[in-house]
């Protein structure tokens, strides 16, 4: 009966696993995006550095 009832939890783990991370992924580049449109002049300077 445990074993039943584990399988659907690691079925919902592994559904909710993905999501998250692609969630995580699409607020990063969300972030990214916003980060390119202020000015970078940090980041240039390292660059050039």
């Amino acid at each position: 009966m445990h074993i039943a009832f584990s399988h659907p939890l690691w079925l919902l783990a592994l559904l909710a696993g993905p999501a998250a991370l692609t969630g995580l992924a699409w607020l990063a580049a969300l972030i990214a995006r916003i980060a390119h449109g202020m000015p970078k002049r940090n980041e240039d300077m390292v660059l050039t550095e």
